[in-house]
């Protein structure tokens, strides 16, 4: 069994010149500097008027794009309605036809055949009248409170003004 030897190396130590030029008034890793009560409450007044505004800002922008979700829902909702209503109209048409009105004639074997069809025609109304009525009513499920005015003026200067507003009263 061998042992390792460990030897010690000299090492040689070299002087050098401290050179103090450009140097801080103070030191920062040290000590901050000190400022006045004046410029510190002047501090904090603009942060917290960041803040503020950054909050305001973050609050608009919210706002914002939820009334953006909703106003592409409501638009989702008036397409899939007009769908809807040229869905209904081409089956009102194909169904008053005179070749589909005798095929279905004779083809209805139980009145439950009947039914069934006007059942369906029955739900895409009650679809089509539903997305129809969210229009006119606010988020609580009552009509909305609308105002309406026109003004007219003729080539001789005459006025005539008209207004109407449906209250929110059912």
């Amino acid at each position: 069994m061998s042992k390792n030897k460990k030897t010690t190396e000299d090492i040689e130590v070299l002087e050098g010149e401290i050179v103090e030029e450009n140097l801080l008034p103070f030191n920062p890793l040290m000590s901050s500097p000190t400022i006045s009560v004046d410029d510190e409450n002047n501090m904090k007044g603009k942060l917290i008027e960041k803040t503020e505004t950054l909050t305001k800002l973050s609050d608009q922008y919210l706002k914002a794009e939820q009334q953006k979700a909703k106003l592409e829902i409501e638009l989702k909702k008036i397409t899939t309605s007009k769908s809807i209503t040229d869905i209904m109209l081409n089956l009102v048409d194909l169904g008053l036809s005179k070749d589909v009105l005798s095929g279905v004639v004779d083809n209805i074997k139980k009145p439950l055949d009947f039914k069934l069809f006007t059942e369906a025609l029955k739900n895409l109304n009650d679809i089509r009248d539903k997305n129809a009525n969210s229009i006119t009513r606010d988020e609580n499920g009552g009509r909305k409170k609308m105002k309406v005015f026109a003004q007219f003026e003729t080539p001789s200067g005459e006025r005539t003004s008209v207004g109407v507003s449906i209250d929110n009263d059912d």
